[in-house]
């Protein structure tokens, strides 16, 4: 009798198993679906993309050589016209050293000197004037994301929050960390990271707005800027046992 019934615990457990992987098959295509069949809504006008196009690349080289007062001048521009959080989605985990390409591009711009341009790129970092202009407007928001490899990168006693969350985030592998180089890191408002979660079909279809790492939750990119324009912290926001509530709003914290 216990034989026949630990074979039938065995089949029930085998077939449950089924079932829940094919609905989770099955939830994820109607997702897709729900999604493409959802109704067009209205741009929200105030918040605005300013993305590095194929236009812009062309007529600048790699934006990975581009000196950093282009970006400098770029925030000047969207903060003059009255921006209250500037989001920069990109990585800046070196020091900006001026390479070859990004001189030649200076000379092609402005038309200086050759010799004269490569010898005052080569002995100055464009790094502190972005860190000034950060500091200057006091609303930007930097991007870092995690590693599967350790890192020697440190977390800043700001940065993050030790919170007592109820929630089983994603299954991570995270063992490192890259951030911005200082002075950038220092002198931003804040910084979120922007790793994507696939589903198990290689898919993105969400990212959790926090996540554990080493002693601290900490948040992504897009968090950051909400709480930027809130004007608040992870400090200051209820944790439920799966959501943030934020302005008396419950939002779940990945889905």
């Amino acid at each position: 009798i216990f034989g026949f019934a630990a074979i039938l615990v065995t089949i029930a457990t085998i077939i449950i198993s089924f079932i829940s992987v094919s609905y989770e098959g099955f939830e994820r295509r109607s997702y897709d679906l729900r999604y493409r069949w959802k109704p067009t809504q209205e741009p929200i006008e105030d918040i605005v993309i300013i993305k590095i196009d194929e236009k812009s690349l062309q007529k600048l080289g790699r934006f990975y050589n581009w000196p950093r007062v282009y970006h400098a001048k770029v925030i000047d521009y969207v903060n003059e016209g009255g921006a209250l959080c500037v989001g920069l989605d990109l990585f800046f985990p070196e020091r900006d050293e001026s390479p070859d390409p990004a001189i030649d591009l200076f000379v092609k711009t402005y038309g200086v000197d050759p010799e004269l341009a490569r010898y005052i790129l080569k002995r100055y970092s464009f790094d502190s004037l972005l860190a000034e202009t950060f500091a200057k407007w006091g609303n930007i928001v930097l991007a870092y994301h995690f590693t599967e490899e350790k890192t020697k990168s440190y977390i800043p006693d700001w940065l993050g929050y030790k919170a007592d969350v109820k929630f089983t985030p994603p299954k991570l592998n995270y063992q490192g960390i890259v951030l911005p180089v200082e002075p950038l890191l220092s002198k931003s408002a804040r910084v979120g990271f922007v790793n994507p979660v696939p589903d198990p079909d290689g898919v993105v279809r969400g990212m959790p707005l926090i996540v554990p790492y080493q002693d601290k939750w900490l948040a992504s990119f897009g968090m950051e800027i909400v709480l930027g324009l809130l004007g608040k912290s992870l400090r200051d926001i209820e944790f439920g046992a799966n959501y943030v509530k934020i302005l008396n709003k419950k939002l779940p914290i990945y889905d």
